[in-house]
């Protein structure tokens, strides 16, 4: 009987932890899915945090084949910059 009672305590016990789960990976999904890739201030914000990054990078540490892929990327970015920055000309 004591062992019956446990039991169903158990279950209740891990149906509230996966219940709440669940609600917060929708909660999550649905906060991820709401973004626009061209919302100028969501990527402004990503272009902050990326240049906070990139002002506290100690390379000093860093081997050859460390940096090379990151210029590499940088380079990547630059030209990235440059077709934003450039304006398109319009007919």
């Amino acid at each position: 009987m004591v062992a019956h009672i446990a039991r169903k305590k158990q279950v209740r016990g891990m149906m509230t932890a996966y219940n709440s789960y669940k609600a917060k990976q929708a909660k999550v999904k649905g906060a991820r899915q709401n973004k626009d890739p061209n919302d100028a201030a969501a990527l402004t914000d990503t272009i902050n945090k990326i240049t906070d990054k990139l002002a506290n990078v100690d390379k000093t540490a860093w081997r050859a084949e460390d940096t090379d892929p990151f210029q590499a990327a940088l380079l990547t970015v630059r030209v990235e910059i440059e077709n934003v920055m450039t304006p398109t000309p319009t007919e």
